[in-house]
């Protein structure tokens, strides 16, 4: 489990729910938002089976309810998980404990996503990827979103507006004092971290990849 990963099971204080709630204040993060959820509302099909990793209190899912056959949250931060549940009632929705970077689906999904830079967030960004085409069904559709490096004054406030002081900048990455990790990405980084993904604009901050997972590939099993 990479040291991110831990940051965010260990966060006692539900952050996500502070994030969201000072990203209104800082426009560049808040358009990021809307346009990624605006980006899967039109590319995830119509009653499609959707696995999302690392989905926090599951605000993804929940917005996507009404157009999707199944949801399955999968997040490592207990507290997240139960606040998933207490929201979402519908029987579509589910919500698993798991790690995302090395995660072994008992079912297969049409649709696997990773939103709000969960793939800058972690360190095995291969397991995940991994995991995500494990998790997915013949033809099946892999969405990441993750921040450019655009991203980085607009996260820096943010950051601050939540309190963390003396952030530290090593190129692309954002580190806090309690070692959380956050990195964005260029257009070319992403090509070669996946070579297979489409990458395509998601606001002027963000990124999004989309990965086709190819007909006759068996899972691999790790």
């Amino acid at each position: 489990m990479s040291k991110s990963n831990r940051a965010w099971k260990n966060d006692g204080q539900n952050l996500i729910n502070t994030l969201l709630e000072t990203a209104k204040d800082v426009p560049e993060i808040d358009n990021y938002l809307i346009e990624e959820i605006l980006y899967l509302e039109e590319h995830i099909p119509l009653n499609a089976s959707v696995i999302d990793f690392g989905c926090g209190n599951g605000r993804h899912l929940r917005l996507l309810k009404s157009q999707i056959s199944e949801g399955l949250g999968i997040d490592m931060n207990p507290s997240y998980l139960e606040e998933a549940r207490m929201l979402h009632t519908s029987e579509k929705l589910s919500f698993e404990e798991g790690n995302i970077e090395n995660y072994d689906a008992s079912k297969l999904f049409d649709v696997a996503i990773a939103m709000y830079n969960t793939f800058g967030n972690i360190e095995d960004k291969e397991g995940l990827i991994t995991s995500m085409m494990n998790s997915l069904k013949e033809d099946g559709l892999a969405i990441i979103s993750t921040f450019s490096s655009a991203s980085i004054a607009p996260r820096l406030k943010m950051y601050e507006m939540l309190g963390y002081q003396n952030l530290s900048i090593e190129g692309n990455t954002v580190r806090t004092e309690d070692g959380f990790m956050s990195q964005c990405f260029s257009q070319d980084e992403l090509k070669e971290i996946v070579p297979t993904g489409e990458v395509e604009c998601c606001s002027d901050i963000g990124w999004i990849v989309r990965i086709r997972k190819e007909k006759n590939v068996q899972n691999k099993n790790r």
